[in-house]
């Protein structure tokens, strides 16, 4: 437990924070560009699994957020929270790590150019990976049931 503005936050809520904070950063750092050449596509200009899965791990820092410094009750369901925090979190992983396999390319009519993997992406892959790591211990402290009442 740390002390952040006289709350108690666990540490891995605040790595689940931190880390949104670190994906969000990154994602406008360049992911794909040409060799040689400072510029280049940040996240949000490279496709669909780029930003969604920057944005999946928006959202689960967000909702740890509110709950930790809004005390915002979110309502209750058949999950919990903190297995919906880390379903976002992996997915947000799943979707970067998806990008960084397939790669980007350009082109056109009918000539196109595969851009290399930059920073932005490394450190993106990074960050979501220690989002759901995060995620998961919340998620295994927390004692929630995973779907169909199996515990970790």
């Amino acid at each position: 437990m740390a002390q952040v503005g006289g709350r108690e936050v666990a540490t891995n809520e605040l790595g689940i924070m931190g880390s949104a904070v670190a994906l969000f950063i990154f994602s406008f750092i360049p992911w794909f560009g040409v060799s040689g050449y400072g510029g280049g596509g940040k996240a949000w200009d490279v496709g669909f699994t780029a930003w969604f899965g920057v944005l999946l791990g928006l959202v689960a820092g967000i909702l740890v957020a509110l709950r930790v410094f809004a005390d915002v009750n979110l309502p209750s369901m058949q999950v919990g929270w903190n297995f919906v925090i880390l379903v976002l979190a992996g997915l947000g992983f799943l979707f970067i790590l998806l990008k960084m396999i397939i790669g980007y390319k350009v082109g056109v009519l009918g000539f196109h150019v595969k851009l290399d993997r930059k920073a932005g992406l490394f450190l993106g892959l990074i960050a979501a990976a220690v989002q759901s790591y995060f995620a998961f211990a919340a998620f295994k402290v927390s004692g929630e049931a995973l779907p169909g009442g199996r515990r970790l």
